[in-house]
């Protein structure tokens, strides 16, 4: 890694698709850490950081895909194009929490995201099929469901997060991902958040949001403490524990570091 690599975030409201509607392209980077390396990370940084508006949260997922799940297979093979659908909310929901419906693209290194915000009641209506779309970002949602088969519910994906943003640049992000946990059955949030865990306790998974190139107290902090940079897909991993146990020891050794 050096100075030069390049981490973008752009957000952009897109006015036709109304309320709760945005859209983002970014290039993310993740790497895998131990406690004690991302505690040595985060406080050598923590001059150039604060917390995000909201610094800490449980994270809650559905990701959709079709009964032979294709989509995670796809990504598992790392093609230059992928996308993925997911319900998200914090906390365990009831009806009326406020949920997102996440559509992720990726190609090459650029992840493009769109995103509506509803009712959790709301969201899982309308990806249930019970009503037609009513904007752009609605109507690419529904042709997921036209060109993917049987696309419905097939993993809950949970962790918790901690994130800080730049001092001097708040386009600067930095989240820290801890108790990753999965469950491929009573696909419904508000049931609550237990599963199989993914990770052992005191691996972490840090994901940096930059926009232009990487600051170098950012990749010096991460050179002080030999933290290097790993693929890792949450639901590609649990997809992989649950279904290929021995692959995914073999695959996940250094993960106990």
């Amino acid at each position: 890694m050096n100075g030069t690599e390049q981490a973008s975030e752009v957000l952009y409201k897109v006015p036709e698709t109304g309320k709760g509607s945005q859209y983002f392209a970014r290039v993310e980077k993740k790497f895998l850490a131990t406690d004690v390396q991302t505690e040595g990370f985060l406080n050598a940084v923590s001059a150039y950081v604060k917390p995000d508006l909201f610094p800490s949260s449980d994270v809650n997922n559905i990701y959709y895909d079709t009964p032979d799940r294709l989509l995670i297979r796809r990504s598992l093979d790392k093609p230059t194009y992928k996308e993925k659908l997911r319900l998200r909310c914090y906390g365990v929901p009831d009806d009326q929490t406020t949920a997102y419906i996440e559509l992720k693209k990726k190609f090459q290194r650029v992840v493009y995201k769109r995103r509506l915000s509803m009712p959790y009641a709301d969201a899982v209506s309308f990806l249930d099929g019970k009503r037609e779309p009513a904007t752009q970002i609605e109507r690419e949602v529904r042709w997921m469901f036209r060109i993917y088969p049987g696309l419905s519910p097939a993993y809950c994906i949970f962790y918790h997060r901690d994130s800080v943003i730049g001092v001097e640049d708040a386009e600067i992000r930095i989240t820290v991902d801890r108790d990753i946990r999965w469950r491929d059955t009573d696909t419904d949030v508000r049931l609550g958040n237990y599963g199989r865990d993914l990770l052992p306790p005191h691996m972490r998974i840090i994901e940096l949001k930059v926009h232009g190139s990487m600051p170098l107290w950012m990749v010096h902090a991460l050179s002080a403490q030999q933290i290097k940079p790993a693929t890792f897909s949450k639901y590609g991993n649990a997809f992989r524990q649950n279904t290929q146990p021995e692959l995914f020891e073999i695959l996940s050794g250094g993960f106990n570091l």
